[in-house]
């Protein structure tokens, strides 16, 4: 994340970062900040048996961030009005669950955030929550302006299979086995996504051609993807260019 932070802001005219983190949501009142739910079973107890000590549902939690939804809304509707210039544009990474919640809360949102948000990127596994995305209009957008970088041990940005089962282009984050990892190989390649996106007026992500058999007849599904027809490499597509420098 310190690598994420320090490549933007060493960039000129670099804009302002809101970092979210969804798993830090329990408020431990002893030391006065909030905790993840690990460092809250790594807690002092009273001895080496204890059981971890309770969360009580009102005194151990924030309020208007109880749970990963909550803190999402927090974050558009009460910490992006107050700290961001309402001119600016909004560009957007999430990964894991946070990716999941973010597109839930903005398909909900959408009237009141299309003219802001410019992009978005997430780094996700090949179990995709939002499959249904029922708001047309920002259906529209997220095939057009978002990227999904799976878990894949190919290159990074490397065009992969998986546009029917996730709504948007897929690529390789270049890490093979854990989602919290996407981040510092992928996060460069969503930058440069974002400065392309700012910088050639429309632009659209081109969608990639999957390959004959890839999607089952009722579409994509579990054994589709446990299968591996979701991640394969996509071939190469006529008009299909991968901007190796962003």
């Amino acid at each position: 994340m310190l690598d994420f932070v320090s490549a933007i802001q060493s960039s000129k005219d670099s804009p302002g970062i809101v970092i979210a983190n969804l798993g830090q949501l329990l408020w431990y009142r002893r030391g006065g900040r909030p905790v993840t739910r690990m460092s809250w079973s790594a807690l002092p107890r009273k001895n080496g048996v204890a059981e971890v000590m309770r969360a009580d549902p009102v005194k151990n939690r924030i309020p208007g961030n109880e749970d990963p939804a909550a803190h999402v809304k927090y974050i558009f509707e009460e910490v992006v009005p107050k700290m961001v210039n309402p001119s600016s544009t909004l560009d957007i990474i999430g990964m894991g669950d946070g990716a999941s919640e973010v597109v839930a809360y903005l398909q909900t949102k959408w009237a009141r955030w299309k003219g802001r948000v410019q992009a978005i990127a997430v780094g996700t596994g090949y179990v995709w929550a939002n499959r249904e995305i029922y708001d047309g209009e920002f259906a529209s957008f997220w095939a057009k302006r978002a990227r999904a970088y799976l878990l894949s041990p190919d290159p990074v940005e490397t065009p992969l299979t998986g546009r029917e089962y996730f709504g948007c282009s897929c690529y390789s984050s270049g890490e093979a086995d854990h989602t919290e990892c996407i981040m510092p190989h992928a996060y460069r390649s969503m930058l440069g996504f974002f400065q392309l996106v700012a910088d050639v007026p429309g632009y659209e992500e081109l969608e990639i051609i999957e390959p004959p058999g890839a999607q089952g007849a009722d579409g994509w599904g579990e054994d589709v993807v446990g299968n591996g027809a979701v991640g394969q490499a996509a071939p190469a597509a006529e008009g299909f260019v991968v901007d190796e420098g962003t």
